[in-house]
């Protein structure tokens, strides 16, 4: 999910719906080590899956333009 603050220590929750979900990523993988870049109004999130045959894991990069709130 998506939570806010002000001051980076009291924190509230946004919406009730996940930001990110398995079926983003191909064969709804296990995802893990999420890192998070904002730059230029652009949000970058880099992560980590295990393949489906765990065999070993990809990366990919999410990247979301604009405001993260109020998104449809």
């Amino acid at each position: 999910g998506l939570a806010t603050s002000e001051e980076g220590l009291s924190w509230e929750k946004y919406g009730d719906s996940p930001a990110i979900i398995p079926s983003d990523f191909p064969y709804g993988q296990s995802t893990f080590l999420f890192s998070f870049l904002y730059e230029n109004d652009t949000y970058y999130v880099y992560c980590e899956a295990i393949t489906s045959t765990r065999s070993g894991s990809n990366i990919y990069l999410l990247i979301h333009d604009g405001s993260l709130l109020n998104m449809d």
